[in-house]
């Protein structure tokens, strides 16, 4: 038999999961293509690239975007903010290290 739940009782199945990512990995979706899709919500892209940390609004996962090596090529974006948000933090780092 199965007990009957409540409104509020049920939390998202994500909801204490934190995800590192990486510049290589935008544009973010939730869930991302590397996730088991067939039984989550619909795909949502989240613009982290803007305060380096999102929350998926679905299902409650954290993601968190790690500095690029400095010395590591841009990947190919399509999106202007996007390289010049990775080129700042690319800098963030080599100011950092000196």
């Amino acid at each position: 038999m199965v007990a009957k739940r409540t409104p509020g009782q049920l939390r998202p199945s994500c909801k204490e999961k934190v995800y590192e990512i990486g510049w290589e990995d935008l544009p973010l979706s939730c869930p991302t293509p590397e996730m088991t899709v067939w039984n989550a919500h619909p795909r949502v892209f989240l613009p982290i690239h803007r305060s380096g940390e999102a929350v998926c609004e679905y299902c409650g996962t954290r993601y968190v975007l790690t500095d690029p090596d400095p010395d590591q090529p841009m990947p190919q974006f399509d999106n202007a903010e996007i390289e010049d948000r990775f080129r700042r933090a690319q800098q963030r780092v080599r100011n950092a290290r000196t």
